[in-house]
C-alpha cells in the first residue's frame, strides 16, 4: 500500500490516461522490489514463452525508465546491481582481439541473470547480417538507469558512482567501430539497430554513444579519458537522412518496415540530441512516417 500511496495520480479530465497510469503502477507494485533480483520478461509468474531471460533490446529498458516518473527511482537499484555484479561476464561479453578488450564492456540481447550474452563482431562489414553487431544495449540500459537515478534527490552522487564507472566501460567498447571519414568527422562502423537491419552511422549507436561521451565528460571532467570523451561527441557525425528528409535507421538504410521498434528516432526520444524545435518539421514527418507503416 505505500507504494500505491507514493504514486497517486488523479485526472479528472483524462480518464484513460489515470487507468493507463494505475495499470503500469499494479504491475510496479507486483513485480518490483529494490532488494531483490532485476526483473525479466516473466517477473513471479510463470508463462510458456519462447523469450525466456532478460531482453536487453528494448523490454528492459522500457520497464524501468519510467520509474522516474513515479518517483520510485530505488526500484531501478536491481538492474544496476546485476549489471555491476557481472562485471567479469560484461567484460568477457567482448570479443578476444578488440580494441579495448579486457576493460570494455558490452552485452549482447538477451542473457540471463549472469549477464553472459557474447556479442558478435564479425563478419563482412560490406555486407552486415541481421546477426551480431549489437553494440549498444548496455549503453541503453545504462542511459535507463541514468535517468531515474538523476530523478532522485541524491541522484547526481550516485549516478557519479555507480553508473560512470559501467559507462566509460561500455563508452570504450565504441572505439573499435570508429572511423574517421573524408569529412573529417568520426563515422560508425556497421551496428545492428534493434530488431531492426544493421548499418553504418546507425541512429541508435550515434545517439547513445554522444550521449554516453558528453555524460562521461561532464561526470568526471578531470578524467584522463575526458578530452577524447568531448572529441568523440563533437566530431561524431550527424544522423543520416533518407532521400525525403526523414531519419533514416543509418546511412543508406532508411526506415520502410512497420516494427515496435523506434530506434530510428532516439535522438528525439528518449535519448535526445536532437534539437526539436529547430528540427519540428523532421521531426514531425520522421514520427509519422514511422507510425505508418503498419503494426
Amino acid at each position: 500500500m505505500e507504494h500505491y500511496g507514493r504514486v497517486a495520480l488523479e485526472l479528472p479530465d483524462d480518464a484513460e490516461t489515470e487507468r493507463f497510469w494505475w495499470l503500469q503502477q499494479y504491475k510496479i507494485g507486483c513485480l518490483m522490489r529494490p532488494g531483490l533480483q532485476m526483473l525479466d520478461l516473466l517477473g513471479p509468474w510463470y508463462v510458456h514463452t519462447c523469450w525466456p531471460g532478460i531482453w536487453w533490446n528494448f523490454n528492459t529498458q522500457a520497464m524501468y525508465r519510467h520509474l522516474a516518473t513515479g518517483g520510485r527511482a530505488e526500484l531501478v537499484d536491481p538492474m544496476l546491481r546485476t549489471l555491476e555484479r557481472s562485471a567479469a561476464e560484461l567484460r568477457a561479453n567482448v570479443p578476444r582481439g578488440w580494441p579495448g578488450a579486457g576493460e570494455a564492456m558490452a552485452i549482447g540481447r538477451a542473457s540471463s541473470f549472469d549477464c553472459d550474452s557474447p556479442v558478435t563482431m564479425t563478419g563482412d562489414e560490406a555486407n552486415p547480417s541481421r546477426e551480431g553487431r549489437d553494440a549498444g544495449y548496455l549503453l541503453w540500459a545504462l542511459h535507463t538507469a541514468w535517468w531515474v537515478m538523476s530523478a532522485a534527490a541524491d541522484g547526481g552522487a550516485a549516478v557519479r558512482a555507480r553508473v560512470a564507472p559501467l559507462l566509460t566501460a561500455a563508452v570504450l567498447f565504441y572505439e573499435g567501430l570508429l572511423r574517421e571519414g573524408s569529412d573529417g568527422r568520426l563515422h560508425l562502423g556497421p551496428t545492428f539497430s534493434p530488431e531492426y537491419k544493421a548499418a553504418a552511422d546507425c541512429h541508435y549507436d550515434l545517439s547513445l554513444l554522444r550521449w554516453g561521451c558528453e555524460t562521461l565528460a561532464e561526470l568526471l571532467p578531470g578524467d584522463p579519458r575526458a578530452a577524447r570523451w568531448r572529441e568523440v561527441a563533437s566530431r561524431l557525425t550527424g544522423f543520416p537522412l533518407d532521400d525525403a528528409g526523414r531519419y533514416a535507421v543509418g546511412a543508406g538504410v532508411r526506415f520502410d518496415e512497420g516494427h515496435r521498434h523506434f530506434s530510428h528516432l532516439m535522438g528525439v526520444w528518449p535519448v535526445g540530441g536532437i534539437d526539436v524545435e529547430a528540427e519540428a518539421a523532421r521531426v514531425r514527418g520522421s514520427l509519422g512516417w514511422w507510425l505508418s507503416r503498419g503494426q
